[in-house]
């Protein structure tokens, strides 16, 4: 039960229409309604342009397709208490459980209205990751270079550098794409090697490096720079099944920007396709200043 002072405090938050404020107040649902099933924090951490993901990643039990079928009961609860709450007029919900390869996860997102930005939605994105089931050799995924293994990150995923098998490997072709569709375009550059993927489907690019200064007009030219970005990766990739694209132009204390935003949907979730096994759709986010 909410205490007075919560209840003062979350009208507060609704009156309030900055970004931080409303998906603060958002997480703080989150983190209530799936208490009980992972370590609960209602604080959050910065992503991108209206990507956040709550500080909590534990869960307390090994994710199943059960457990995450009450995890996404729990998010859909949740949008529905903040709408009541009026912390935003619109909340979708999604949980997916699935394998990345061999490690169990069950991926969710919680997804509103942000305030500055009509063309790109808050979204609050988490992970709860159990243990990996298989890999290579014996030592292979222990965090030790041994054997004829040339690399060991600890872990038995593949498209991360080091495959399950522990020999290194690139796969770059989402963020190839993206840095040659830009650079033609001479919008902005955008290097491949610098994404970073802090939860599932999810890969932030922090150094995207405008070639012309940003203006409401590059902005639309970006957005058609991530449209061709989008087509040639449907060419390019036979599971990718849907590609759009959204931007925002912005400024803040740090100057004009151009928030970009790409949404992948997989064409395939059967258990057996590798790491694209999943419902929830990929986001590929960057800012150009």
């Amino acid at each position: 039960m909410r205490t007075p002072t919560s209840l003062a405090l979350f009208a507060l938050l609704a009156a309030c229409s900055t970004p931080e404020d409303r998906t603060d107040a958002v997480a703080g649902e989150v983190a209530e309604h799936l208490s009980g099933m992972v370590v609960v924090s209602d604080q959050v951490e910065t992503l991108g342009h209206q990507l956040v993901q709550p500080t909590f990643a534990d869960p307390l039990a090994e994710p199943t397709a059960d457990s995450c079928a009450q995890v996404a009961e729990a998010l859909a609860s949740t949008c529905r208490t903040v709408i009541e709450r009026g912390l935003a007029p619109q909340c979708a919900s999604q949980a997916t459980y699935f394998l990345a390869h061999t490690t169990p996860r069950c991926a969710g997102r919680v997804e509103v209205p942000a305030p500055d930005a009509a063309d790109l939605h808050a979204i609050l994105a988490f992970d709860l990751a159990g243990r990996a089931t298989g890999g290579g050799g014996p030592s292979c995924g222990n965090g030790v270079i041994e054997g004829g293994e040339q690399c060991d990150d600890g872990n038995a995923e593949v498209f991360d550098g080091c495959d399950a098998t522990c020999q290194l490997e690139e796969f770059q072709v989402c963020e190839r794409v993206v840095e040659e569709k830009f650079q033609a375009a001479q919008v902005a550059w955008i290097d491949r090697s610098q994404w970073a993927g802090p939860r599932s489907h999810l890969m932030i690019h922090g150094r995207a490096a405008a070639l012309r200064p940003v203006s409401a007009a590059t902005c639309g030219e970006a957005r058609a720079a991530a449209d061709a970005a989008c087509a040639q990766l449907r060419l390019d990739m036979p599971f990718v099944g849907a590609c759009a694209a959204a931007t925002h132009f912005g400024a803040d204390d740090a100057g004009d920007f151009c928030a970009v935003r790409m949404t992948v949907g997989f064409q395939t979730t059967a258990a057996d396709f590798g790491i694209f096994t999943t419902a929830l759709p990929g986001v590929l986010a960057f800012t150009i200043r």
